[in-house]
């Protein structure tokens, strides 16, 4: 385990042990800066204006992500879906 150092009010030391299987969190995250210009580009402006994505960027898209993670030894995927904006997802070719 390692041990973390964390400052109180007081300026007093406090060592945390964080067990060793938590130390890499957060190590194994894709980089949006490594895409192309222009993808990176177009995926920030989807993000923040809500303008839809052109099918030539999400393939660019889909495509990082998936060399990325088979360069880290992936073998499976799954696509996790969680609404951030407060609303339901929309349902797509479901019947009521």
């Amino acid at each position: 385990m390692r041990g973390l150092a964390s400052s109180s009010s007081s300026k007093k030391v406090v060592h945390v042990k964080v067990p060793d299987a938590l130390a890499n969190i957060g190590s194994q995250v894709f980089d949006f800066n490594t895409l192309e210009p222009a993808t990176l580009k177009a995926y920030k402006r989807a993000i923040t204006e809500g303008t839809p994505l052109d099918e030539k960027y999400k393939t660019k898209l889909a495509q990082a992500i998936q060399n990325w993670a088979l360069e880290k030894g992936a073998v499976n995927c799954s696509h996790w879906f969680s609404a951030l904006r407060g609303t339901n997802a929309e349902k797509v070719g479901l019947e009521s």
